[in-house]
């Protein structure tokens, strides 16, 4: 789909511009409407007075006495004397203040009202009336002024108006940003085969764009990096199979030098197991290399309390056959785990190796498996237990951390978590968190 680009600049102008034509509109709906309302007689207008005023002044002038059947409905009116005499219908303080204008002798405007100044014979009459319009006297009892009125219905109306075209172009900004929150989210779940995204604003265009070169180039890396992964599991899967050639051999002479040599069959027994060592940790290795699409697409549903089951079955074996004392603790769990069983099962005896292979001799290896929220948790523990291996001085045995590393690798490839929980200097257990499936 094809967007005509904008920029939020032009987008603020326009939304300015808009703002200055609703205000101008709704002046001019409100001046048409009171023009109505003036014609069709409900609302006075504020020259109302003045137009009356004007009709009757030369009665004003030329009677002999002022009354206020003269004067506008609502106006107030004093007559002063060149002697100082004074009669109307102004209060004390409107007197006062008309006084005070005869030296200027013209209209004056105070607030909403007009003092205005008519020459009598020897007598000057000053009318005071109102300059604002109002509703005519069948409505006025009930409604408050036309100007008070007028105001409040011009502010809404404005208000309103606001509301609505910034709603408009928040909602404008809120699409886009919901754009960008999706491809966001899609980089931070890992997925980089997702929608392109394009903005008819330019400036999201710009960050979408490179967003989506970011993809691209990430993308190029983590496949560059996953064949070079392969290519080098492949590598060291072949090697491994090609070390197990020569050591067959080499196993199958010791066989036969054992048959002959009944005199040097404690150094030929050592070669032996040496060969079977180096065998065990070629199959490791073999495994250790296997891909994740293989182990992840051969994994199947199990019921926690069935695979809690199994598990402390062959820990209790292994143990037995390690000569040391297992101890298991399980919980009823409900639930399901998506498991691909020999990988992971391999990678729990691992880390029960390594608890056996590095405590103390005769502590007991505790197993306890128990529900942490939505987690199937396997907690492995001993008094002195690290999450390494090492070489034990003194003993000669030999470690190279595959056996751990392939745990770690076989957890995280089941979702899971792996934690090593430390009492101070020492290590005293291992965690191992894996989702459950209600």
């Amino acid at each position: 789909m094809e967007y005509k680009l904008t920029s939020m600049k032009k987008q603020m102008i326009r939304y300015l511009y808009e703002l200055i034509i609703g205000f101008i509109v709704i002046s001019v709906v409100w001046l048409i409407a009171t023009y109505i309302l003036v014609v069709s007689g409900i609302v006075i207008p504020a020259n109302y007075n003045e137009h009356i005023l004007e009709q009757n002044i030369s009665k004003i002038k030329n009677a002999k006495k002022v009354s206020a059947k003269m004067l506008p409905e609502g106006a107030s009116f004093g007559v002063i004397s060149s002697d100082g005499m004074f009669y109307g219908t102004m209060t004390e303080e409107e007197a006062r203040y008309s006084k005070s204008l005869l030296e200027e002798k013209k209209h004056r405007i105070k607030g909403n009202c007009v003092y205005c100044m008519i020459e009598r014979d020897d007598e000057i009459c000053i009318v005071k009336y109102n300059m604002k319009a109002k509703f005519c006297t069948r409505y006025d009892k009930y409604l408050p002024s036309y100007d008070v009125i007028s105001i409040f219905l011009m502010a809404i109306s404005y208000i309103i108006y606001i509301y609505i075209i910034t709603s408009r172009l928040i909602k404008k900004w809120s699409e886009e940003f919901k754009k960008l929150n999706y491809i966001i989210n899609e980089i931070e779940s890992q997925n980089l085969d997702f929608k392109s995204q394009n903005s008819a604003i330019e400036e999201f265009n710009k960050i979408f764009n490179a967003l989506l070169q970011m993809r691209d180039v990430l993308s190029n890396a983590l496949l560059k990096q996953w064949k070079m992964e392969n290519e080098k599991n492949e590598q060291i899967a072949a090697l491994a199979h090609d070390i197990k050639i020569p050591l067959t051999i080499i196993e199958g002479n010791a066989e036969l030098l054992e048959a002959e040599c009944e005199s040097n069959n404690h150094y030929i027994q050592r070669i032996m197991e040496g060969g079977k060592e180096i065998e065990s940790y070629i199959d490791m290795l073999i495994r250790f290399t296997r891909t994740e699409v293989f182990i992840m697409d051969s994994c199947c549903f199990l019921q926690c309390n069935e695979y809690s089951n199994e598990l402390l079955k062959e820990a209790i074996l292994y143990g037995k056959n390690k000569g040391a004392k297992i101890v298991c603790q399980a919980d009823k769990i409900k639930g399901k785990l998506k498991l691909n069983v020999p990988f992971i099962q391999r990678a729990f005896i691992n880390i029960i190796d390594n608890a056996i292979e590095h405590g103390r001799e005769g502590t007991e290896i505790k197993v306890v498996i128990k529900r942490k929220e939505n987690k199937y948790v396997v907690v492995i523990s001993n008094e002195e237990m690290v999450c390494k291996y090492r070489k034990e001085r003194g003993e000669g045995k030999k470690h190279y951390g595959i056996g751990f590393r392939y745990a770690k690798k076989m957890i995280k490839m089941h979702g899971g978590s792996i934690q090593c929980i430390q009492n101070g200097t020492t290590w005293e257990s291992v965690e191992v968190c894996l989702p459950i499936f209600d």
